[in-house]
């Protein structure tokens, strides 16, 4: 393996482990909210909402892009 192409897999192993570790996260703070969900009393739509989070915490999701600019931001720094 050439150290180019070993550098280009570091870079995507990398990437990997960034993207599972805020998968993780994003379980953890679902699971948590089912959880206190679960926890207090039973209401009307308590199942609805542990359903939802449960759907959205299996959804992925997209790290945010530190690099990302607004349309405003972008506006504003024009040249």
């Amino acid at each position: 393996m050439n150290a180019k192409h070993r550098e280009h897999r570091v870079r995507q192993a990398e990437d990997a482990h960034d993207l599972a570790l805020h998968h993780l996260a994003r379980a953890r703070e679902a699971l948590d909210l089912i959880a206190s969900i679960a926890e207090a009393p039973l209401v009307h739509g308590s199942l609805s909402s542990i359903a939802r989070l449960a759907h959205a915490a299996l959804v992925g999701s997209m790290p945010a892009d530190p690099a990302y600019v607004s349309g405003e931001q972008h506006e504003q720094e024009g040249p």
